[in-house]
């Protein structure tokens, strides 16, 4: 089921170093929002407008790769969510109930889960086609991490989806006031702090379910003073550093777990800093990993001023937690490890999900060698989804990876190589 988007992108740029009433705990949102509204965060330039679709298979690839809640088709729930919004329906009970003289069932609502994955679909469809996605948080701000594919800088993009029309909001009751207010003020305090990020809010109005029709504005903030030199070192978005850090050092830990235990086994004591060290070895390791599978620039994480702060913070943390499992349990150490996703085997197109009885979604990661190829491919400004054929076969890329929808049976042939005569934009 395609779905028709009545799309406008605009901007609200200002010297985010200014500010004054953001952050410091001592202006509260309000006041914060009433800075940016004299500032023009409401009157935001609109950039560009025009109206394009997705179709089936985008939609079913966004789900996979962006929707943060599991539905196998939101896009199928919301055209029989119609049947019920088109009328009110006849109570269909008799009986014993007839004395009750019900006659009428109010009007159902649809699905906040699954009007949220929508926008969540769309939005992150829309935000690849600007930025790499490398993070998608769950249930956290933003709704997506990534970096811009023309290299000036990391991107967050925070999705909002509404099951009906505003009656008022802001830039042509286009967007919604309160959810359009906590994005602005959010994005004030991240690119106060980092001028090179740049935060998306995509605002969505269902505007019809079966057919699907929606409204989106994407409302792009960013600094007045944001760096633009071509190879420059960027600034690494907090949050990003925070989550890479502990997935590598959570990582290194199941790595070390049987090395540390045929230490302090052989010696019978605890060696806290040998332990502290050990840890941090192997979690630089890690990141170095880390950074080739993101496709990252060598040491973009590793040389961050943060990266050495966390280390240092969370290994001896944890060299802590293994110091009292150590004394406390006879059973060895006592931890959970989350594992950094497993590089597939190069070449392959992998199955992981299996759509109906005929078809399923295929992955790849995407070479390292052709990778900055595929990114200037996918690159584009004017918000349209680049894709490539392989014979009867549309594929994706997604993040670090090439996404498509293949035949159940026998998945799509492998992608060897970057050929730029396989690209459109559509």
């Amino acid at each position: 089921m395609p779905a028709l988007i009545d799309f406008e992108h605009r901007s609200f740029t200002t010297d985010f170093s200014t500010l004054l009433r953001i952050e410091g705990g001592y202006w509260s949102k309000n006041e914060a929002w009433q800075e940016l509204i004299e500032r023009g965060a409401t009157k935001a330039k609109k950039v560009s407008d025009f109206q394009f679709s997705f179709r089936d298979n985008d939609l079913l690839i966004g789900n996979h790769c962006c929707s943060e809640a599991v539905f196998s088709n939101p896009m199928r729930d919301l055209a029989e969510y119609k049947k019920w919004k088109d009328g009110i329906r006849k109570f269909p009970f008799s009986g014993q109930y007839l004395k009750l003289d019900i006659k009428k069932q109010e009007q159902k609502k649809p699905s906040e889960a699954i009007t949220g994955a929508l926008g969540e679909i769309v939005a992150g469809l829309m935000f690849n086609a600007r930025a790499v996605i490398l993070v998608r948080p769950i249930q956290r701000y933003p709704d997506f991490i990534g970096k811009l594919r023309n290299g000036h800088g990391w991107a967050y993009l925070e999705s909002k989806c509404t099951g009906t029309p505003l009656s008022q909001g802001y830039l042509d009751k286009r967007v919604p006031k309160t959810e359009y207010k906590d994005i602005c003020v959010s994005a004030a305090e991240e690119i106060k702090n980092n001028r090179s990020l740049t935060v998306y809010g995509s605002f969505i109005q269902i505007k019809n379910y079966s057919p699907i029709e929606l409204k989106q504005t994407i409302v792009e903030i960013s600094d007045t003073n944001k760096p633009t030199t071509p190879g420059m070192k960027l600034k690494i978005p907090k949050i990003y550093i925070l989550k890479a850090v502990k997935h590598c050092i959570e990582q290194a830990l199941e790595s070390l777990n049987e090395d540390l235990s045929k230490v302090f086994e052989r010696t019978n004591t605890f060696d806290l800093e040998k332990c502290n060290l050990m840890i941090k070895n192997a979690a630089t390791e890690k990141i170095a990993d880390f950074e080739r599978i993101a496709n990252l620039t060598e040491g973009e994480i590793q040389e961050d001023d943060l990266t050495q702060q966390i280390l240092a913070e969370e290994c001896a943390k944890k060299a802590e937690e293994l110091r009292t499992s150590f004394t406390s349990a006879s059973t060895g150490f006592l931890l959970d490890f989350t594992q950094l996703p497993k590089n597939p085997t190069p070449r392959k197109m992998e199955k992981t999900l299996q759509i109906d009885s005929r078809r399923a979604i295929y992955v790849q990661p995407i070479d390292r060698s052709d990778f900055q190829n595929v990114n200037a491919a996918v690159d584009n400004e004017d918000w349209k989804i680049t894709t490539f054929r392989k014979g009867t076969t549309e594929v994706y890329a997604i993040g670090n990876t090439y996404v498509a929808i293949g035949d159940a049976a026998q998945g799509p042939r492998p992608i060897a190589g970057f050929d730029s005569r396989d690209w459109k934009k559509r």
